[in-house]
């Protein structure tokens, strides 16, 4: 009886990791000089990333300080003798998605606004880069997108600037709103990318299982570890999720260098951090409502193959903020490719000149 036992124990264990090798064989292709490419990127140091002034803001939500790093890129002083008085035209504000830093943001994206006159600030959200992680958070108690809506007005006030243009990704994008409905008086224009005015809109398709399944095979393949190589390879699994058209040799080296970059230079990664962001936009609820009472001008931009959330999140709460703009970008994911970047520069620079008037 007990041989059987130790047979049949053996059978389903092998069973089990055969079917756990199934499982992470699949996910996303990388390009088939990956290894080679990172290999190469680990043996040497990273580039900078940060190019600007830096400083920390004090935010205040009722859980104690939190410390929120930030950054601040000028206009090039060529541009800046162009403009009267030699200042920049305006603020942009940038704010990115759940678990991911600020270095997220792409450095074309902000050098298009600072060649174009604008001072830029993007910072980390709590929880991630060089802001505080919050280490007493509880799960029955999480803070929400009001909380991390302070942590930007806390930025805003460190860097002495009243108004700003906010440009929100994904989660980033829900803090957008949430400033824009609740503090629209800081508030010069809104552009809400790739996001939703409810998250969890039961009227609404939802996280697809397929990708929630990805996510979980990759952090089981290369996220446990720790390793550079494996969470380069996991950020990149990640990111190729969400382009939608897939990943490239350049795009293997820029991950690469973020991700190092972030483990060596930085605090590297948070792993509480998607989790507790998840919770902040669940406990906050829907904004369906309350985005009918936006008085800043606003631009909606979306990729229609956005396989995180899906276009008509996008297409249900632009109808309801008054006056909003809309940008549908065909072929786009949830990450925003640089070959959609002029038809998006040119739509957001128009509104940032229309608000200004």
């Amino acid at each position: 009886m007990f041989r059987k036992i130790v047979i049949g124990f053996t059978v389903l264990l092998l069973l089990l990791v055969v079917a756990l090798a199934v499982f992470l064989s699949g996910g996303p292709e990388f390009p088939a000089n990956s290894d080679s490419i990172i290999a190469e990127a680990i043996q040497s140091d990273p580039p900078e990333l940060v190019h600007g002034a830096t400083g920390y803001a004090s935010s205040n939500t009722g859980s104690g300080d939190i410390k929120i790093w930030y950054e601040v890129n000028q206009p090039p002083k060529q541009v800046l003798t162009k403009l009267k008085g030699a200042k920049p035209k305006a603020t942009v504000l940038l704010i990115m998605g759940a678990g991911s830093s600020s270095m997220l943001w792409p450095p074309d994206f902000i050098r298009a606004f600072t060649n174009a006159g604008y001072q830029v600030i993007r910072f980390d959200n709590r929880g991630t880069g060089m802001s505080d992680w919050v280490k007493n958070w509880q799960k029955d108690k999480p803070y929400s997108l009001e909380d991390m809506a302070a942590d930007a007005l806390a930025v805003l006030d460190a860097v002495g600037v009243k108004r700003a243009h906010i440009i929100g990704t994904s989660m980033g994008g829900m803090i957008g709103q949430r400033l824009a409905i609740s503090h629209g008086d800081r508030v010069l224009s809104l552009v809400s990318m790739s996001t939703s005015g409810y998250m969890l809109d039961p009227e609404l398709a939802s996280l697809s299982k397929d990708f929630s399944i990805d996510m979980i095979r990759l952090i089981l393949k290369y996220g446990i570890t720790g390793s550079e190589t494996g969470q380069v390879k996991m950020w990149l699994g990640l990111i190729g999720m969400m382009v939608n058209d897939g990943l490239q040799e350049k795009d293997v080296r820029d991950v690469s260098d973020l991700v190092l970059y972030e483990m060596r230079k930085r605090r590297g990664f948070n792993p509480d951090a998607m989790a507790q962001h998840f919770a902040a936009m669940k406990v906050s609820g829907s904004r369906l409502e309350e985005l009918k009472t936006i008085k800043s001008p606003a631009l909606v931009i979306h990729g229609t193959a956005d396989a995180v959330l899906n276009i008509a999140h996008a297409k249900k709460y632009a109808r309801l903020i008054p006056g909003a703009q809309t940008l549908w970008l065909k072929g786009a994911g949830h990450i925003i490719r640089d070959k959609h970047m002029p038809r998006m520069m040119d739509a957001i620079l128009k509104l940032f000149e229309s608000s200004s008037r």
